[in-house]
């Protein structure tokens, strides 16, 4: 990689040079090294969620929520982000749920916030969710 086109300051903030004149690439993913060596991309630095209930602001990261909902028997896919919260006073996580073919949401949105509750720290007790039959995605397959 050359670097970023017309981007200079995102470009020396992402090539770190080490001691030996090594160029490395920081791509801001979380991963981790297993028994055996093997390295597994988990997560992404810059997908931190800036939460602020109350005044306060927390980053948290989405992938735990993510995680857990997905745990369900009755999700097929979700997504977290960041959203600004009802009474316009700050932001909390929303999930944006799939649920699998045939499953009652009203049930699954009961079961998935107790599951919440039970996993994940308090915060995420203010989780707001949103279901829909499928998600859009770019061509790159991000969600939308």
């Amino acid at each position: 990689m050359i670097g970023y086109k017309e981007h200079q300051n995102e470009q020396r903030n992402m090539l770190v040079h080490d001691a030996d004149g090594t160029v490395w690439i920081k791509t801001d993913d979380i991963g981790k090294v297993d028994r055996d060596g093997f390295l597994y991309i988990v997560g992404r630095i810059k997908r931190f969620l800036l939460i602020c209930p109350n005044g306060m602001a927390y980053k948290i990261l989405p992938k735990p929520i993510e995680d857990a909902i997905a745990d369900d028997k009755a999700v097929a896919e979700v997504c977290v982000v960041s959203a600004h919260n009802e009474k316009g006073t700050g932001s909390e996580p929303k999930a944006f749920v799939v649920l699998n073919e045939g499953e009652d949401t009203v049930e699954a949105e009961e079961r998935l916030r107790q599951l919440c509750t039970d996993k994940l720290r308090t915060i995420c007790v203010r989780l707001r969710m949103s279901f829909s039959k499928q998600c859009l995605r770019t061509l790159s397959e991000k969600w939308i």
